[in-house]
């Protein structure tokens, strides 16, 4: 009974239906599905690549390099140097990191190990 009150609070904070939302123990344990669940449905192979920043969650790195190994596909990080001179500086490594080939990229809105926020709408817009 908790955990159905619980999930229905939080459906309600995140504007989701109740069925759709689930507490999680971690954020390790939330980006463990969800690229295990990316992994079964797209099936990666070695012709693809997934991108991430190097100041991604180590545990993001570990879950991504643990699929690499199983898929084949290659495993690219976009790297931020310190300090940082502005905003632009970790888009343009983002975007010079792109190639053809990325199928996936996995970004850290507010990375743990470093102090700003990433602009998610330009990211995107990438």
């Amino acid at each position: 009974p908790h955990l159905a009150h619980v999930s229905r609070g939080l459906a309600q904070v995140v504007s989701a239906r109740p069925q759709d939302a689930m507490p999680l123990p971690s954020a390790t344990v939330g980006m463990n599905a969800v690229l295990r669940s990316w992994q079964r449905k797209f099936q990666p192979t070695k012709e693809h690549r997934v991108l991430t920043l190097s100041i991604a969650y180590g545990s993001t790195k570990r879950i991504l390099r643990k699929m690499s190994e199983e898929s084949g596909f290659q495993l690219d990080e976009a790297q931020v140097d310190f300090p940082l001179d502005s905003e632009e500086s970790v888009l343009r490594a983002l975007k010079d990191a792109l190639r053809p080939d990325t199928a996936l990229v996995v970004l850290d809105v507010i990375p743990s190990n470093a102090p700003f926020v990433l602009p998610l709408d330009a990211a995107v817009r990438i």
